[in-house]
């Protein structure tokens, strides 16, 4: 009886060592954290819609339909919409800042989804132009749509006059749309309400490389000359003197003026122009390319909504009217998104991605003054350490990336914090409760086998006896 419960106390006391030393341990190890805390806003807004346009029309409404955008580029789903329109072309702040704000607007359907809603109050008879918007919950809001273009029909007719049995209603009258590129003419049936009734295709074509500049107006096109009557000639003739392009963008080939300046288009027509991969600048990637028009009365080339074939090497876009248009190519650098952070006491790891294979590189400090080492490499995946950063500090950074060409790119300004310092008294309370165990270990190892009545003491004593 004794014997065991000699071996339940020197059991339960060990017990109490294991736990001595684990709770010096668990002390140790509070004040080490596995993550920082950091502040990446929401700064990636929904992309710009590409592909409004006018798919029926009365005559007082127009019905839109177009691709629901993302809450983040082309993904999630998006807060709310601004739609407006206007008797001109939408196409810069100042005119969409003129624009009429269309009451109503719908909610925002997941990306990808295909949103119809219906302008009305317009008045009959009459050419308007739409755009929109996307915001997301922050909000930021999205760039500026294409302008889609659109004309409500006729009122109805007064009443009847006299005489005039019940014959058939008169069917429009015809006339011809003749289309002149610098000498190549085709030409056109057009009614009287501007509606093209066959398809007119006029274009210039290189013997060894293809599609120089075409021009396409399918059966259906409302084609009005600027005073609103049907359009009867479209002639178009190099540029000569081509006005100013704004910093980083670049002429690629030769610039066309169409005629009549004004002539509008229900629905927008098809330009295609053809240009040389050989004779790009190297700042500018092929895909980057893009039609922009100069808008006459603001002195501005506008860029618009294009498709790159890199095969047939041309690009296409959509025109609702009638002015100076070329294939430009911009120096646009990476676009860069998906910031984060992982912070200790000491470090931090910020990552983030790039739509193009860039370079890498971290601003950063109390007040972004420090640069990391340039990361040569082009990638699209970014990952950069920050290394003998001070305890529980603020650090403010920004990313930047520059891909092949030059083109850099430089994020907003994000915040984060790194860890405070494991306190010291931890690291005592450890050794501490270490040695404090083994001792205690030791001395009641001692106390219950060696000493006079122990067990070993017992068995020793009985062999001796």
């Amino acid at each position: 009886m004794r014997k065991a419960k000699c071996i339940a106390i020197t059991c339960a006391l060990c017990l109490a060592c294991v736990l001595l030393v684990l709770w010096a341990c668990v002390t140790a190890a509070a004040g080490k954290g596995i993550q920082g805390s950091f502040t990446v806003p929401d700064t990636t807004p929904p992309a710009a819609v590409t592909d409004l346009q006018v798919t029926d029309r009365t005559t007082n409404s127009l019905t839109l339909t177009w691709t629901a955008p993302g809450d983040d580029g082309d993904s999630g789903t998006a807060a709310k919409y601004d739609i407006r329109y206007s008797n001109s072309l939408i196409a810069t702040e100042a005119e969409w800042d003129a624009a009429t704000q269309v009451p109503g607007a719908p909610t925002p359907e997941p990306a990808g989804s295909t949103e119809t809603f219906v302008v009305t109050g317009l008045s009959p008879s009459s050419t308007y132009y739409v755009a929109l918007r996307t915001a997301d919950e922050v909000p930021s809001w999205s760039g500026l749509s294409n302008s889609a273009c659109g004309t409500t029909t006729g009122g109805g007719g007064g009443g009847g006059g006299g005489g005039g049995g019940g014959g058939s209603k008169p069917q429009p009258s015809v006339s011809k749309l003749e289309a002149n590129m610098m000498g190549n003419v085709t030409s056109g049936p057009i009614n009287q309400k501007g509606v093209i009734e066959e398809t007119i295709e006029v274009s210039i074509r290189h013997p060894f490389r293809g599609t120089v500049l075409s021009l396409r107006l399918p059966a259906g096109t409302t084609a009005l000359a600027s005073n609103g009557n049907p359009l009867q000639k479209i002639t178009v003739e190099w540029v000569s003197e081509l006005p100013g392009l704004p910093e980083k963008w670049y002429l690629i080939e030769t610039a066309y003026d169409f005629e009549p300046a004004g002539a509008s288009f229900d629905p927008p027509i098809e330009l295609t122009t053809g240009y040389d991969p050989q004779g790009l600048p190297e700042a500018v990637n092929e895909e980057d390319l893009g039609i922009a028009y100069y808008k006459r009365s603001s002195e501005e080339w506008i860029p618009l909504p294009s498709v790159v074939d890199t095969e047939a090497y041309t690009v296409t876009a959509l025109i609702g009217h009638f002015t100076i248009f070329a294939i430009v190519g911009q120096a646009l650098p990476p676009v860069v998104s998906d910031v984060s952070v992982y912070a200790t006491d000491g470090a931090a790891t910020i990552s983030w991605m790039t739509d193009e294979p860039s370079t890498s590189q971290v601003e950063y400090g109390i007040t972004t003054s420090s640069l990391s080492p340039l990361d040569t490499a082009l990638v699209t995946k970014h990952i950069v350490a920050l290394t003998n950063l001070t305890p529980d500090t603020i650090y403010h950074f920004r990313v930047s990336s520059s891909d092949a060409s030059g083109n850099l790119a430089i994020s907003d300004e994000h915040t984060f914090t790194t860890l405070a310092p494991p306190a010291a008294a931890n690291w005592w309370s450890l050794i501490g409760g270490i040695f404090g165990g083994v001792v205690l270990a030791g001395v009641l190892a001692w106390y219950f086998t060696w000493m006079r009545g122990g067990l070993l003491w017992r068995w020793w004593w009985s062999r001796k006896t």
